[in-house]
């Protein structure tokens, strides 16, 4: 009896065989991979623009020794030499999510720079061979930097940028003016599920997709963001551990410190942000809620003036009873 298949099925068939060895080379039979090209991506008009606006400015675009992805370049914007604020973007994440903050902040008077945290910016395989003490390294490093050409410097961070800002605040106390954190995890979402499929048979993947809806090709722009799509589980076992490691040691931060949280945080935990205010030592401390908002970090357009305004007014405030 000879099986007949439907035409349906022998056309797509077809197509699958002729695709698959349409990827194949001449010489070996080795399937051709396509490398991710930066240049070939093109980055959202809001992004561009901004670019351009710190470039025409006081502002650089901090040159290192990698090939980034569209956007994900470091930049420096020179406004004074009294104030000065580190932003440290979020795991995944690059320093493209400060644009917007970093050019709101350098036009009130504030020296911003915005420093790639390591494994980050270039591919997913450099994050999945860099470990959390290189992270927090790369940051150190940035803040020395920033701290050799202004007065006083508060520390940033969105997100997981939020945990390496406290840790800097602990290693560098009588450096750092202030702390703020924007959407800082102490849970995630999801936490323990996610832990135990990273530290269980996360060992047998090597990475995790994001949603495809929010990508274009392997690399990504969220709304006006540069990011992954694609996280390696090695990293994120990593992450799990930095997050561990912050949680143990928020009774030791003593600097002034801005808390900002929105109350339906699609990623974070909002009981992550009570959690560090309860336990933070700091005699300056805050709590801002983004009432309704459902965004995390600082992804939602409607929400940024008010968030960029409450970190502005903070950080007067705190140089000001410095002085």
């Amino acid at each position: 009896m000879i099986l007949q298949y439907p035409t349906y099925l022998r056309i797509k068939t077809s197509r699958l065989l002729a695709e698959f060895f349409k990827n194949f080379n001449k010489k070996g039979m080795i399937p051709v991979r396509q490398k991710y090209d930066a240049s070939k991506i093109k980055l959202p008009r809001k992004i561009l623009e901004k670019i351009n606006q710190i470039k025409s400015g006081n502002g650089k675009i901090v040159k290192e020794d990698k090939i980034y992805m569209a956007g994900a370049e470091p930049f420096f914007i020179y406004a004074s030499t009294k104030i000065g604020v580190l932003l440290l973007h979020g795991f995944t994440s690059t320093p493209a999510q400060f644009l917007e903050l970093g050019d709101y902040l350098a036009g009130k008077g504030i020296t911003v720079y915005a420093p790639l945290i390591a494994g980050h910016g270039t591919s997913p395989d450099d994050l999945s061979q860099s470990r959390a003490e290189e992270w927090l390294e790369s940051c150190q490093k940035a803040f020395d930097e920033l701290k050799n050409k202004v007065d006083k410097v508060f520390v940033l961070g969105n997100s997981f940028g939020g945990n390496i800002a406290f840790e800097l605040s602990l290693k560098n106390p009588e450096k750092v003016s202030g702390v703020i954190s924007i959407g800082t995890p102490v849970w995630v979402r999801k936490h323990h599920f996610l832990k135990l499929q990273a530290f269980s048979y996360g060992f047998l993947k090597k990475y995790w997709r994001k949603p495809k809806r929010y990508y274009r090709s392997g690399f990504a722009h969220i709304i006006d963001e540069i990011t992954y799509s694609k996280v390696p589980v090695r990293a994120c076992r990593e992450f799990f551990k930095f997050i561990y490691k912050s949680f143990r040691s928020f009774d030791k931060v003593t600097a002034p410190t801005l808390i900002i949280q929105a109350e339906i945080d699609p990623v974070v935990n909002p009981k992550s942000a009570l959690h560090i205010h309860e336990c933070i030592s700091s005699q300056n401390k805050k709590i801002c809620w983004i009432d309704g908002s459902t965004s995390h970090a600082l992804s939602d357009d409607k929400d940024r003036g008010r968030v960029y305004k409450k970190i502005y007014n903070f950080v007067q405030e705190v140089a000001k009873n410095e002085n």
